[in-house]
Protein backbone atom coordinates (compact mmCIF):
# COMPACT_ATOMS: atom_id res chain seq x y z
CA UNK A 1 0.00 0.00 0.00
CA UNK A 2 1.20 3.53 -0.97
CA UNK A 3 1.29 6.15 1.58
CA UNK A 4 -2.04 7.69 1.15
CA UNK A 5 -3.46 4.39 1.16
CA UNK A 6 -1.51 4.13 4.64
CA UNK A 7 -2.87 7.50 5.97
CA UNK A 8 -6.48 7.01 4.60
CA UNK A 9 -6.62 3.32 6.31
CA UNK A 10 -5.32 4.78 9.75
CA UNK A 11 -7.53 7.79 9.59
CA UNK A 12 -10.31 5.29 8.53
CA UNK A 13 -9.77 3.09 11.33
CA UNK A 14 -9.80 5.67 13.89
CA UNK A 15 -6.02 6.44 15.04
CA UNK A 16 -6.66 7.20 18.86
CA UNK A 17 -8.70 10.90 18.35
CA UNK A 18 -7.72 13.05 15.37
CA UNK A 19 -6.11 15.53 16.41
CA UNK A 20 -7.16 18.03 13.59
CA UNK A 21 -10.63 17.30 14.75
CA UNK A 22 -10.45 18.22 18.32
CA UNK A 23 -8.99 21.75 17.48
CA UNK A 24 -12.49 22.68 17.53
CA UNK A 25 -16.02 21.22 15.96
CA UNK A 26 -16.48 22.50 12.76
CA UNK A 27 -12.18 21.64 11.78
CA UNK A 28 -12.90 18.56 9.86
CA UNK A 29 -16.08 20.71 8.14
CA UNK A 30 -14.61 23.59 6.78
CA UNK A 31 -11.22 24.58 5.55
CA UNK A 32 -12.00 28.50 6.55
CA UNK A 33 -9.71 28.74 9.14
CA UNK A 34 -11.33 32.42 10.17
CA UNK A 35 -14.57 29.96 10.67
CA UNK A 36 -12.84 27.62 12.68
CA UNK A 37 -11.08 30.68 14.91
CA UNK A 38 -14.45 32.33 15.23
CA UNK A 39 -16.25 28.76 16.42
CA UNK A 40 -13.37 28.49 19.06
CA UNK A 41 -13.70 31.96 20.22
CA UNK A 42 -17.25 32.06 20.27
CA UNK A 43 -17.09 28.45 22.44
CA UNK A 44 -14.61 29.59 24.65
CA UNK A 45 -15.53 33.07 25.30
CA UNK A 46 -18.76 32.24 26.27
CA UNK A 47 -17.84 30.15 29.15
CA UNK A 48 -15.35 32.88 30.23
CA UNK A 49 -17.81 35.34 29.86
CA UNK A 50 -20.23 32.75 31.90
CA UNK A 51 -17.99 32.37 34.27
CA UNK A 52 -17.06 35.60 34.72
CA UNK A 53 -20.71 36.98 35.22
CA UNK A 54 -21.08 34.26 37.39
CA UNK A 55 -18.16 35.56 39.88
CA UNK A 56 -19.47 39.04 39.45
CA UNK A 57 -23.37 38.19 40.45
CA UNK A 58 -22.04 36.15 43.55
CA UNK A 59 -20.34 39.39 44.51
CA UNK A 60 -22.94 41.58 44.66
CA UNK A 61 -25.87 39.19 45.71
CA UNK A 62 -23.44 37.12 48.54
CA UNK A 63 -26.48 36.57 50.63
CA UNK A 64 -28.09 34.45 47.79
CA UNK A 65 -28.20 30.61 47.51
CA UNK A 66 -26.74 29.03 44.42
CA UNK A 67 -30.18 28.05 43.05
CA UNK A 68 -30.71 32.14 43.34
CA UNK A 69 -27.58 32.66 41.17
CA UNK A 70 -28.36 29.94 38.95
CA UNK A 71 -32.11 31.34 38.54
CA UNK A 72 -30.58 34.82 37.80
CA UNK A 73 -28.05 33.81 34.97
CA UNK A 74 -30.77 31.95 33.45
CA UNK A 75 -33.36 34.23 33.35
CA UNK A 76 -30.63 36.66 31.65
CA UNK A 77 -29.91 33.83 29.02
CA UNK A 78 -33.87 33.89 28.21
CA UNK A 79 -33.67 37.78 27.82
CA UNK A 80 -31.17 37.93 24.87
CA UNK A 81 -28.11 37.92 27.19
CA UNK A 82 -26.08 34.97 24.82
CA UNK A 83 -27.17 36.26 21.84
CA UNK A 84 -25.97 39.70 23.03
CA UNK A 85 -22.60 38.30 23.50
CA UNK A 86 -21.82 35.93 20.10
CA UNK A 87 -22.73 39.65 18.43
CA UNK A 88 -20.37 41.21 20.95
CA UNK A 89 -17.56 39.08 19.93
CA UNK A 90 -18.66 39.32 15.94
CA UNK A 91 -18.43 43.29 16.28
CA UNK A 92 -15.14 43.05 17.98
CA UNK A 93 -13.27 40.41 16.46
CA UNK A 94 -12.20 41.76 12.93
CA UNK A 95 -10.93 45.15 14.33
CA UNK A 96 -6.99 45.95 15.14
CA UNK A 97 -5.65 49.13 16.21
CA UNK A 98 -4.79 49.80 12.59
CA UNK A 99 -8.27 49.22 11.06
CA UNK A 100 -9.90 45.84 9.99
CA UNK A 101 -9.17 42.10 9.93
CA UNK A 102 -9.89 40.47 6.69
CA UNK A 103 -8.18 37.12 7.11
CA UNK A 104 -7.16 34.89 9.72
CA UNK A 105 -5.69 35.85 12.84
CA UNK A 106 -1.70 34.64 12.94
CA UNK A 107 -1.56 34.40 16.64
CA UNK A 108 -3.03 33.77 19.74
CA UNK A 109 -1.64 37.72 20.83
CA UNK A 110 -3.14 39.17 17.75
CA UNK A 111 -6.39 37.45 18.54
CA UNK A 112 -6.87 39.11 21.90
CA UNK A 113 -5.41 42.62 21.08
CA UNK A 114 -8.44 42.72 17.91
CA UNK A 115 -10.89 41.80 20.71
CA UNK A 116 -9.78 44.07 22.89
CA UNK A 117 -9.38 46.96 20.58
CA UNK A 118 -12.74 46.50 18.83
CA UNK A 119 -14.20 46.96 22.53
CA UNK A 120 -15.49 43.33 23.54
CA UNK A 121 -15.71 44.62 26.80
CA UNK A 122 -18.33 47.28 26.30
CA UNK A 123 -19.95 45.65 24.02
CA UNK A 124 -20.38 42.39 26.26
CA UNK A 125 -21.40 45.39 29.29
CA UNK A 126 -24.34 46.71 26.52
CA UNK A 127 -25.69 43.22 26.38
CA UNK A 128 -25.23 42.11 30.09
CA UNK A 129 -26.96 45.50 30.98
CA UNK A 130 -30.04 44.90 28.14
CA UNK A 131 -30.57 41.62 29.64
CA UNK A 132 -31.37 43.05 32.89
CA UNK A 133 -33.38 45.44 31.75
CA UNK A 134 -35.78 42.75 29.47
CA UNK A 135 -35.55 39.99 32.51
CA UNK A 136 -36.73 42.91 34.67
CA UNK A 137 -39.40 44.41 32.43
CA UNK A 138 -41.02 40.54 32.00
CA UNK A 139 -40.74 39.77 35.60
CA UNK A 140 -38.20 36.96 35.44
CA UNK A 141 -35.75 38.58 38.24
CA UNK A 142 -37.45 41.41 40.84
CA UNK A 143 -36.59 44.93 40.80
CA UNK A 144 -34.09 45.11 43.26
CA UNK A 145 -32.08 42.75 41.72
CA UNK A 146 -32.00 44.60 38.69
CA UNK A 147 -31.27 47.66 40.22
CA UNK A 148 -28.24 45.83 42.27
CA UNK A 149 -27.43 44.29 39.15
CA UNK A 150 -27.29 47.33 37.01
CA UNK A 151 -25.75 49.58 39.61
CA UNK A 152 -22.35 46.66 39.96
CA UNK A 153 -21.99 46.61 36.08
CA UNK A 154 -18.29 47.69 36.77
CA UNK A 155 -18.08 44.84 39.42
CA UNK A 156 -19.50 42.00 36.74
CA UNK A 157 -17.34 43.85 33.89
CA UNK A 158 -14.23 43.89 35.76
CA UNK A 159 -14.69 39.89 36.39
CA UNK A 160 -15.35 39.11 33.01
CA UNK A 161 -12.32 41.42 31.68
CA UNK A 162 -10.27 39.43 34.22
CA UNK A 163 -11.23 36.12 33.10
CA UNK A 164 -11.06 36.82 29.58
CA UNK A 165 -7.46 38.06 30.32
CA UNK A 166 -6.45 34.44 32.06
CA UNK A 167 -8.26 32.66 28.89
CA UNK A 168 -6.13 33.99 26.47
CA UNK A 169 -2.84 33.75 29.05
CA UNK A 170 -3.76 30.15 29.29
CA UNK A 171 -3.97 29.28 26.12
CA UNK A 172 -0.64 30.72 25.26
CA UNK A 173 1.12 28.50 28.50
CA UNK A 174 -1.03 25.78 26.71
CA UNK A 175 0.60 26.64 23.09
CA UNK A 176 3.82 26.59 24.81
CA UNK A 177 3.15 22.96 25.99
CA UNK A 178 1.89 21.73 22.96
CA UNK A 179 5.09 23.50 21.24
CA UNK A 180 7.21 21.91 23.81
CA UNK A 181 5.26 18.09 23.42
CA UNK A 182 5.43 18.51 19.40
CA UNK A 183 9.18 18.95 19.97
CA UNK A 184 9.66 15.89 22.34
CA UNK A 185 7.66 13.65 19.76
CA UNK A 186 10.13 14.73 17.00
CA UNK A 187 12.94 13.72 18.87
CA UNK A 188 11.30 10.14 20.02
CA UNK A 189 10.84 10.11 15.77
CA UNK A 190 14.21 10.56 15.28
CA UNK A 191 15.14 8.16 17.97
CA UNK A 192 12.79 5.28 16.84
CA UNK A 193 11.11 5.10 20.01
CA UNK A 194 7.38 4.62 19.26
CA UNK A 195 6.13 4.60 22.85
CA UNK A 196 7.76 7.79 23.43
CA UNK A 197 5.43 9.42 20.50
CA UNK A 198 2.20 7.71 21.81
CA UNK A 199 2.67 9.05 24.91
CA UNK A 200 3.59 12.89 23.55
CA UNK A 201 0.95 12.01 20.75
CA UNK A 202 -1.46 11.95 23.83
CA UNK A 203 -0.15 15.32 25.46
CA UNK A 204 -0.69 17.06 21.68
CA UNK A 205 -4.24 15.29 22.06
CA UNK A 206 -5.09 17.07 24.80
CA UNK A 207 -3.21 21.02 24.93
CA UNK A 208 -4.59 21.79 21.15
CA UNK A 209 -8.11 21.48 22.19
CA UNK A 210 -7.33 24.39 24.25
CA UNK A 211 -5.58 26.52 21.63
CA UNK A 212 -7.15 28.82 19.36
CA UNK A 213 -6.29 27.09 16.16
CA UNK A 214 -3.76 29.12 13.73
CA UNK A 215 -2.08 28.17 10.08
CA UNK A 216 0.72 26.97 12.02
CA UNK A 217 -0.94 25.21 15.03
CA UNK A 218 -3.10 22.86 12.29
CA UNK A 219 0.22 22.43 9.74
CA UNK A 220 2.24 21.01 12.14
CA UNK A 221 -0.22 19.04 13.88
CA UNK A 222 -1.46 17.47 10.81
CA UNK A 223 2.71 16.63 9.87
CA UNK A 224 2.87 14.88 13.36
CA UNK A 225 -0.16 13.03 12.82
CA UNK A 226 0.49 11.86 8.91
CA UNK A 227 4.12 10.62 10.24
CA UNK A 228 2.30 8.55 13.33
CA UNK A 229 -0.24 7.27 11.46
CA UNK A 230 2.08 6.09 8.53
CA UNK A 231 4.90 4.68 11.32
CA UNK A 232 1.88 3.17 13.72
CA UNK A 233 0.25 1.32 10.55
CA UNK A 234 3.33 0.16 9.35
CA UNK A 235 3.44 -2.23 12.64
CA UNK A 236 5.89 0.40 14.45
CA UNK A 237 8.38 -0.27 11.86
CA UNK A 238 10.27 3.17 11.14
CA UNK A 239 11.62 1.60 8.09
CA UNK A 240 10.38 4.00 5.73
CA UNK A 241 11.80 5.71 3.21
CA UNK A 242 12.69 9.45 3.02
CA UNK A 243 10.33 9.90 -0.58
CA UNK A 244 7.34 8.36 2.02
CA UNK A 245 8.12 10.65 4.81
CA UNK A 246 8.32 13.91 2.57
CA UNK A 247 5.41 12.91 1.02
CA UNK A 248 3.39 12.87 4.87
CA UNK A 249 4.32 16.10 5.15
CA UNK A 250 3.38 17.69 1.86
CA UNK A 251 -0.29 16.09 2.78
CA UNK A 252 -0.33 18.05 5.82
Amino acid sequence: MNLTGILTSGLTNGLGNNLVNNISSSLSKSNDLSNQQNSFLQSNLWKTINSGLDIGIRALLPNFLEDAVIGIKDALVNNGLQGGIQKAVEMAKDITGSGIITGAYKTITEAYNSLKNGNLIGNVGDAITNSITNANRNKEITAEVSTILTNGTKTIMDSIEANIKESFNDQLNSLEKLNKYNNNWRECFENRDFAGMEKEYKKIENAIKKVMPTENTIKQTRIIENLHTLIKNNNKNFDVSDEQIELAKKLA
